[in-house]
């Protein structure tokens, strides 16, 4: 069995270990770019990642090298997030209040987290009608995470099955123009919110490890 670990962050609540002091000069100045309360909010969202893949990798959180690595163009400025001198894989997301961690050693793993919100023209966006907004968020999360982990962002829209589709929650996905199949599995998060996690192999365990202890290990 492979494991993929969830870590699930409350930004408003949970104080930074370091006061932001791991953060790299790019993720300051981008924390400095925005207001309150969404300039800490990132700063502990990026923290949060930080101090969990330094727990795995028995070092400074501080002294990690995040990068970037755009499948599309090759600039070093967007795109996946990857650590420069380690293999192993993870991913972030984060909206409102909350963060969402995923991390694998040995498959490539996204992961999308959405605050509901009233209003979005979902017809346009998924080419159907959901049942209602939380169902739309659903799915969408759902492509997020599939982008994330694939690398391809949005830009190539992930063909998912629908959902009650698979086994345990699984469902398939695939992107155009690969031949390989994606796993998608709802994350369980706050009500108002709605979360999901793409990996490439089946027979997967989801585990959830609370915030503080992932913190603490880095």
């Amino acid at each position: 069995m492979h494991t993929v670990e969830l870590v699930l962050l409350d930004c408003d609540r949970l104080p930074l270990p370091d006061a932001g002091a791991c953060l790299d000069p790019r993720e300051r100045a981008r924390a400095a770019r925005l207001r309150a309360p969404h300039a800490a909010r990132y700063r502990a969202a990026h923290c949060l990642l930080r101090h969990v893949l330094a727990g795995y990798l028995d070092r400074p959180a501080e002294e990690l090298r995040i990068g970037r690595q755009c499948l599309h163009c090759g600039h070093s400025e967007h795109g996946k997030p990857v650590l420069a001198d380690a293999a192993l894989q993870f991913s972030l997301s984060h909206t409102a209040h909350l963060a969402l961690v995923a991390v694998s050693r040995d498959q490539p793993v996204g992961v999308d987290v959405e605050r509901v919100v009233p209003g979005v023209d979902w017809p346009a966006i998924l080419g159907s009608a959901p049942a209602d907004a939380a169902a739309g968020f659903a799915e969408w999360t759902a492509r997020e995470a599939v982008g994330k982990a694939t690398g391809h962002g949005i830009l190539i829209a992930p063909e998912v099955a629908p959902a009650g589709s698979g086994d345990d929650g699984w469902r398939r996905a695939r992107v155009p123009g690969q031949a390989r199949t994606w796993w998608v599995h709802e994350v369980d998060v706050p009500t108002g919110f709605r979360a999901a996690v793409a990996v490439a192999r089946t027979g997967v365990i989801l585990r959830h490890m609370p915030a503080g202890t992932a913190v603490a290990a880095g």
